[in-house]
């Protein structure tokens, strides 16, 4: 019995791109809008707890409804954030 299943090559062709380098993208776009959105909220005096609720809120809004407080946080000191700055 001869299948009727016919292998393509994907890389070749383009249709699969939401792979690994998809959701990297995602993500990487995510650790933008975290960082401008936090960025924002802080430069304008608010408080730091407040501005990682402020942004968390955002994005739950609008296009990343999964995203938790923990996770913004993990984001933030990924980039540095929560560095002390040196004077």
């Amino acid at each position: 019995m001869k299948s009727s299943h016919t292998f393509v090559d994907q890389s070749s062709t383009g249709s699969h791109d939401t792979g690994f380098r998809g959701s990297r993208t995602r993500n990487d776009s995510m650790n933008m809008e975290v960082c401008e959105v936090y960025d924002l909220l802080v430069g304008k005096g608010m408080e730091q707890n407040l501005a990682i609720r402020r942004t968390r809120a955002i994005l739950k809004a609008t296009e990343y409804p999964s995203v938790t407080y923990d996770g913004i946080m993990t984001r933030l000191r990924a980039a540095g954030r929560f560095r002390k700055r040196s004077q």
